[in-house]
């Protein structure tokens, strides 16, 4: 968890694998979740990452519940995974080119920032000069959001951003069958704004 600060001109070729039992888990290529110290925002500045993400959510035996059935999920994110309740984060001129898989869970997804936190107005992330170039592919999920930039963001911005790679979801754990409608959001840029005041 980043608290405040900056990370600039950074890169990352590891491979990321996080697994997790009915417990919230939040992974990013360069920063797993983010917010604020001081009431300064987090700064991610040409950030790179090289390495693929791979993130498991593994059912408990006693229940059927999945990683972060609660009100927020878990959130993945090709450079930053997650926004804390009433923080902000700038992401600029950042690139993800690995691919992220997801299996099992409710979670938020983006090739840049998986979710900014649902609950607080003031929590933002702007998001600028960044691409993902990484495919997304999730199975099994329980709906929820995935997107080429932004899974969900509660406020802020994004500009001059791209995406060039696929975002699929599949309902069995082998690939075979692609998610019907209903499963959750998948789109190029981001998955769902849920927006406030002139955001």
């Amino acid at each position: 968890n980043l608290a405040g600060g900056s990370v600039v001109n950074c890169t990352n070729n590891a491979v990321i694998t996080a697994e997790s039992t009915n417990n919230v888990l939040h992974v990013g290529g360069i920063v797993g979740s983010a917010r604020n110290k001081d009431n300064a925002a987090v700064l991610i500045d040409g950030a790179v990452n090289n390495g693929g993400i791979v993130v498991k959510a593994i059912a408990a035996e006693s229940s059927d519940t999945y990683l972060g059935s609660g009100t927020n999920g878990g959130a993945v994110g090709g450079i930053l995974g997650f926004v804390s309740d009433g923080s902000g984060a700038e992401i600029r001129r950042s690139i993800n080119n690995a691919k992220i898989t997801v299996t099992g869970g409710k979670d938020n997804i983006g090739g840049i920032l998986g979710q900014t936190s649902t609950n607080e107005n003031a929590t933002y992330a702007n998001i600028i000069y960044c691409a993902n170039k990484g495919d997304i592919t999730v199975y099994e999920t329980e709906g929820e959001r995935a997107a080429g930039i932004i899974g969900y963001i509660k406020g802020g911005k994004i500009q001059y951003c791209y995406n060039v790679a696929d975002v699929i979801e599949y309902t069995d754990a082998d690939g075979n069958n692609v998610a019907r409608m209903g499963y959750g959001n998948y789109y190029g840029i981001f998955g769902y704004a849920n927006l406030y005041g002139d955001n």
